[in-house]
């Protein structure tokens, strides 16, 4: 039914509560005849309903203990009158449950625990209207006495006895218009054909919708709701229409009352109705219509009621607006409750309105509550019968909504009389959202709708669909100018950034009025910033005629500088003019970027904000910005801190950013390791269009307030030297670093330890020290023990608040020195590590020795000489100084015994000293090594890239050996000398090369390493031999060195030849073959599982091919078979190629064999082995002699692709044929055919 389909946007209340009833829901749903109080059906002669719901208490509000319910409402749809005999019974019951269980209900039982309320046949209320349908209870008043629970129960008794003409269709609500309907299980029914069984059938959480009504009074009228519009239009000329809606809620029928009207304000108006009888429950609408308006202003409608035994419901108060031009159902005065429109279809509302003279229609005010539906916007006349909407006299083109309230033209005006209806085409199937306000029940013969659009069935809203919807048609007056668009910038236009750019507006002005406008007026255009700063203003001048509409352009003078969102507002200033609330358009528009990241907030650190040193915690947190309109991904955003010189911090994090969107960013903890001022910097690594924002800076202090250190140690000083048992005074300076003066004295420690890590004194002092200032401490006395060495001294500040912990100790170490110690320095002759030559002997060997002790030696004793080689000592001898030798002085003593050996080679040299007294023995011994050699010895080294023994693997390079050659002599070697190379293989000599050398420096290398010479493209037993032939050469035992190697091949499979074709290359065209190939192994590992492939080729295309997997001993040969498959269909040149797949084979040219041959023609294959003719020579190099045994003999020789190329006749028993000389035939094989007496004969000549 079309009554489910106009649809709220938003929900209403789920119940509404009046002084004498409760109504429970707004009769959200309908479509269906289970969920009311009675199942009238067509479908059925015999049928029935059993229902009982349970409304508890919080859908019951006003309802209070003690209240008699004497009749319940219930909504109905219905199309067609009831027929036929039906009856209805109800029961009502006060329970304490909130819900039945959940299996199904005795429904007998559960009725005689209730109470009868109503007993009847109800055709009389079944008259076919869509309206409220109240069930006066007949049978018992119902008390509701909340003693015995909180919660309603009422239960349904129906049958029917004729089938019905159609559905009655009851409104009902569910748990989503009604929330507290909580459970299934709080409704139990059955319905269907015959008679009532016992039990229900169903559970169902959808309940009737219900007006539960208990009169309090006996005589009781209530003004339900007062009807008029909400804005008047002066020019409409008509009786404005009063309309009142009157409830009798009392007990009694009430006869001969009065309603009264009263109107002030701008007009003032009375009026009196008299009211004949009005039922209990039962309403009437009461209209006056004797009163025009005639000034413009606020109105207020008083509506008031006789005195009756309850007063505080016979007032109504209405606030309207009396205009010039407009008309309007809602009430100015309140805001909207939300959109209306139809879900799912398409469809048209509207609403009448009515004027006494010929006035013309040019202007429509529309109202949304949503943005971005279709919608037209229509005008009909009221000619359909019953005054329901006719003839289109108007429909817009189709157009989009936008929320809010604006104006649109009718163009062309629309002439309108009487009763007319304005309203809104819905021409998608999403629900426009028209806005509304709540009217229940609505005006009657005010609103109407169909489904789908364009369709002459029109429902009325009222009573069931409470919206009184926002539109507001306009009369053409004489003067009335109003901008219809603004062209330039377009509403929420996003317009490009420029530096440069400027833009000018351009709008539409529309002449509504009568009156041509023939004296130019101004027409205005400012554009206000966010904060409402007027960034831009232009005035034009215009003139107008009526209908007209002329698109005016403003002043090109707005800056595309000024970033952010703006509100344009064309106004049309006519002096003149009836209707100012069109004279003003407006919108926004943006002046954006695409590309700007900006880092705009720095919140910490913040600007000029200090910190202490190694103590602060610092979280450096910015704000992004993306103010483009293009997402940002993956850009940079660094913070760092610097100072004029440097970068100290720095950390660099990839971020992305939507369009228009910003985030927060906080980088990672950082505690200030540095002192001073330093400018905290966050920037953005992007290119775009304003590079100015994308870095932002604050200035920031880090300073340090407590720091105390040890700043030097000036006694005992690490340059000096101090003798055993001396008395030391330890002095250091201490240093205040921080801003703070510590006040409260701080504590200083210093420690001495000796060569072992002992600790050998200790002392502690506490001082003051003002703000970065130095005071020295002196410590105790301090006896140096009788040890000597290195000693270390450590000293330390401890300051609790200290914050660089890292400077609290200082460390140095000074030297004590053992009073007797001579120590043996060095030996300079001979020198450790040096070379002698044997020519320079003999030398007197020379020490050099040092008082390493702090008293002064007098005649120190004998220092004593060693030298030998590994079998003896060889020379031995002892020396001394005579006099004094102080502390750090050094003298050198010379052995007087001579050294001389004969021998080269290398020596020890061993000093020993024996100072009595010496405490200090680490020292008194010194051994060093020297070498005694000739002046010239060239070696041949036998170190280089081959060793003796080595193999190598047979492949196709050269192995480019390295020879060293050394000079071992103690003198350089300035004459030419030669190298010899012999190359030995299986014990022959293969090859010699010899290279000469310029000269080879003292203790010298060079290196030669020849190319080409070793070949491992072979196989065998090799020696290379190396001699030096140096003739100034004072050692020849070591000239010469050789070293032995071998070559092998592991691998080499070969391929050897064919065994087919036949010797003379030639096969057969339609023989089939049987290929054969001779291969042997030729490495010295066994060849296993390896494949060999052998292709036949006619030109380039294979004509057969096979592989086979063979297996070869070391050294072994053999001949493999291929399959008895090849045949050849031609005749003419051919070849084959077979190809060894060895993996690792290190003979490559071997692995691949070819061979060319041909194919010959084989008509002439099954010769006859006839004796009627003989050849000879045949093979033949040149003549053929054919020999008979007939006289008459016919001869054909054919070519190998059976071609003639010579014929004869013979008479005579022999024939001699030159085939070289005079047929000129090549080589080849030929076929001769003889033809005689005897028959026909033929055999195969081979010419070579």
């Amino acid at each position: 039914m079309k009554i489910k389909i106009l649809l709220l946007i938003f929900l209403l209340y789920p119940y509404l509560s009046f002084s004498q009833s409760v109504k429970v829901g707004q009769g959200s749903y309908t479509g269906s005849n289970a969920y009311g109080p009675m199942f009238n059906t067509p479908l059925y002669d015999t049928a029935f309903s059993i229902q009982a719901f349970i409304y508890n208490n919080s859908v019951l509000i006003g309802l209070n203990h003690g209240d008699s319910i004497s009749s319940l409402s219930f909504y109905a749809i219905a199309d067609n009158p009831g027929k036929g005999y039906m009856n209805l019974k109800i029961y009502l019951k006060i329970t304490g449950n909130d819900t039945f269980s959940a299996s199904n209900l005795n429904w007998t039982n559960e009725k005689n625990t209730a109470i009868l309320v109503y007993d009847e046949n109800p055709i009389s209320l079944l008259n076919g209207v869509t309206e409220y349908k109240t069930f006066f209870f007949n049978k018992n008043k119902f008390r509701f006495d909340t003693t015995k629970g909180k919660n309603l129960e009422i239960l349904f008794s129906y049958i029917q006895y004729s089938k019905q003409v159609t559905n009655t269709y009851w409104a009902y609500e569910n748990n989503f218009t009604v929330p507290d309907f909580k459970s299934r299980n709080e409704g139990k029914y059955n319905i269907g054909a015959g008679f009532a069984p016992d039990t229900t059938k169903y559970s169902d959480v959808r309940k009737p919708h219900v007006i539960i009504n208990f009169p309090r009074y006996q005589n009781n009228l209530e003004v339900l709701k007062t009807y008029c519009l909400g804005r008047v239009p002066l020019l409409a000329g008509v009786y404005d229409s009063i309309k009142v809606l009157i409830g009798n809620r009392g007990k009694k029928i009430i006869k001969n009352s009065k309603l009264y009207l009263k109107i002030e304000g701008a007009n003032t108006h009375y009026d009196t109705i008299k009211i004949d009888s009005i039922y209990p429950w039962s309403d009437k609408i009461f209209k006056f219509g004797k009163f025009k308006p005639d000034s413009s202003g606020e109105d207020y409608v008083l509506i008031k009621l006789s005195d009756d035994d309850f007063k505080d419901n016979n007032y109504d108060t209405i606030k309207r607006l009396i205009n010039y031009n407009v008309y309007s159902h809602a009430d100015p005065f309140t805001s909207n409750a939300g959109g209306i429109g139809f879900n799912g279809a398409t469809g048209d509302f509207v609403a009448k309105f009515f004027t006494d003279t010929g006035n013309y229609i040019n202007q429509i005010t529309v109202d949304f509550s949503s943005t971005g539906r279709g919608f037209r916007v229509g005008i009909w006349d009221d000619s359909r019968k019953g005054g329901f909407p006719g003839k289109v006299l108007f429909m817009s083109d189709s157009l989009t909504s936008k929320a809010g309230s604006y104006i649109l033209p009718v163009n062309p005006r629309v002439k309108v009389s009487g009763g007319f209806f304005v309203g809104i085409r819905q021409n998608t199937t999403s629900n426009v959202a028209f806005s509304y306000q709540e009217e229940d029940p609505v005006r009657p013969d005010a609103f109407y709708f169909t489904e789908p659009m364009g369709d002459t069935v029109w429902t009325p809203f009222y009573p069931g669909f409470p919206y009184k919807f926002n539109i507001q048609p306009r009369i053409q007056v004489k003067n009335d100018v109003s901008p219809v668009e603004i062209l330039f910038p377009k509403a929420n236009q996003d317009i490009e950034y420029s530096i440069k750019d400027s833009i000018g507006p351009i709008a539409k002005i529309t002449n509504f009025g009568i009156d041509d406008q023939n004296s130019p007026f101004e027409i205005e255009c400012k554009i206000e910033n966010i904060y409402g700063i007027t960034e831009y203003k232009s005035i034009k001048k215009i003139t107008l005629k009526s209908g007209e509409t002329k698109t005016v352009y403003f002043d090109t003078l707005f800056r595309l500088y000024n970033l952010g969102d703006h509100k344009i507002t064309i106004t049309a200033k006519l002096p003149n003019d009836r209707v100012t609330d069109n004279n003003i358009l407006s919108h926004l528009f943006k002046v954006s970027v695409r590309h700007d990241l900006a880092a705009d907030i720095m919140y910490s650190p913040a600007d000029y904000s200090i910190f202490e040193y190694n103590i602060d915690t610092i979280y450096p947190t910015v704000r992004i910005n993306n103010l483009g309109t293009v997402s940002k991904s993956n850009f940079k955003i660094t913070f760092r801190l610097k100072n004029d010189t440097s970068v100290i911090y720095t950390e660099t994090l990839v971020k992305s950013l939507l369009a228009g969107k910003q985030d927060i960013i906080t980088f990672s903890k950082y505690v200030p390791k540095n002192i001073g001022v330093f400018v905290a910097e966050c920037f953005i690594t992007i290119k775009d269009s304003i590079p100015y924002n994308d870095t932002i800076r604050n200035n920031v202090e880090f300073q340090k307030s407590n720091d105390v250190s040890p700043l030097k140690i000036d006694n005992p000083l690490a340059t000096s030297v101090y003798a055993m048992g001396a008395l030391l005074l330890p002095k250091a300076t201490i240093m205040n670093y921080g801003l703070k003066t510590q006040i409260i004295p701080f504590k200083t420690q210093i420690f001495i330890y000796d060569h072992t890590g002992t600790e050998v004194y200790n002392d502690t002092l506490s001082t003051q020290l003002g703000g970065y200032s130095q005071t020295q401490l002196i410590y105790k006395k301090f006896v140096i023990p009788m040890k000597y060495g290195i000693y270390k001294i450590f000293i330390k500040t401890m300051l609790n608040a200290d914050q660089e912990i890292s400077n609290d100790t200082l460390t140095s170490f000074f030297k004590v020195l053992p009073n007797r110690d001579f120590s043996i320095t060095k030996i300079i002759l001979p020198a450790n590590d040096s070379i002698i030559s044997i020519e320079s002997l003999p030398i007197n060997p020379v020490i050099l020795v040092k008082n390493e002790g702090s008293q002064t030696i007098s005649n120190p004793g004998y220092f004593y000489i060693e030298i030998s080689n590994t079998d003896s000592v060889l020379y031995k001898d002892s020396a001394r100084h005579i006099g004094n030798i102080s502390y750090n002085t050094s003298v050198y003593i010379t052995f007087p015994k001579q050294l001389s050996i004969s021998q080269t080679g290398s020596y020890n040299c061993k000093i020993i000293n024996k100072l009595q007294g010496d405490i200090n023995n680490t020292n008194d011994t010194l051994i060093s090594k020297f070498i005694i050699r000739r002046n010239y010895d060239i070696t041949i080294d036998t170190t280089g890239n081959i060793s003796k023994g080595q193999v190598f693997t047979y492949e196709n390079k050269f192995f480019i050996p390295q020879i060293l050659i050394k000079n071992y002599g103690s003198n350089s070697y300035s004459d030419t000398f030669n190298v010899i190379l012999k190359l030995f293989k299986n014990g022959n000599i293969y090859k010699t090369i010899i290279k000469n050398f310029d000269s080879l420096g003292k203790f010298e290398s060079n290196s030669w390493m020849p190319d080409s010479f070793i070949s491992l493209k072979q196989t065998g037993d090799f020696e290379l031999k190396a001699i030096s032939n140096a003739p100034l050469d004072q050692n020849n035992s070591n000239d010469s060195t050789s070293w032995n190697f071998k070559i092998i091949k592991p691998y080499d499979l070969s391929l050897d030849s064919f065994s087919f074709p036949d010797k003379y290359n030639y096969c057969y065209k339609d023989k089939i073959y049987k290929p054969r190939l001779k291969i042997s192994n030729k490495g010295l590992v066994p060849i296993v599982n390896t494949s060999i492939n052998l292709r036949i080729y006619e030109t380039t295309n294979i004509i057969w091919q096979q592989t086979v997997d063979i297996d070869l001993g070391k050294d072994e040969t053999k001949i493999i078979a291929f399959d008895s498959t090849l045949k050849f269909d031609f005749t003419g040149g051919a070849w084959a190629r077979a190809v060894g797949y060895l993996i690792g084979d290190n003979e490559k040219n071997n692995d691949t064999l070819i061979l060319s041959f041909k194919v010959d023609f084989t008509s002439f294959a099954d010769l006859k082995n006839v004796k009627n003719f003989n050849i000879f020579p045949n093979p033949s190099f040149d003549k053929v002699t054919l020999i008979f045994n007939d006289l008459n003999n016919d001869i054909a020789l054919y070519d190998s692709r059976s071609k003639l190329i010579y014929k004869a006749h013979s008479n005579s028993e022999e024939l001699t044929i030159d085939f070289k000389n005079e047929l000129k035939l090549s080589q080849g094989i030929y076929f001769i055919k003889v033809q005689n007496s005897k028959g026909n004969f033929a055999t195969r000549l081979v010419l070579y």
